[in-house]
């Protein structure tokens, strides 16, 4: 049996997550920090909400151990009230 090319476009999500069931932000920034992110978008191929995701990852393992284990504990604290 020959399997059949799916129709449209693939999931964009993390591990094949469709994007849409993630929460949606808008966020404000400056012109020029808004034109890296789209030349990084372009430049990398990478949607912008990625980069942006590495970024956080990025600045997160930059800050003292001990901001990031108070870090984690907020972080699950406001994810346990969105459920």
């Amino acid at each position: 049996m020959v399997k059949r090319k799916q129709r449209g476009r693939p999931p964009g999500g993390n591990a094949g997550e469709p994007l849409g069931s993630y929460p949606k932000i808008t966020i404000s920034m400056k012109p020029g920090t808004r034109a890296q992110l789209d030349a990084l978008s372009s430049l990398t191929g990478q949607p912008a909400w990625r980069i942006v995701e590495q970024a956080i990852a990025l600045f997160i393992e930059g800050m003292p151990a001990e901001d990031r284990r108070a870090l984690e504990s907020l972080a699950k604290r406001v994810e346990a009230r969105r459920k």
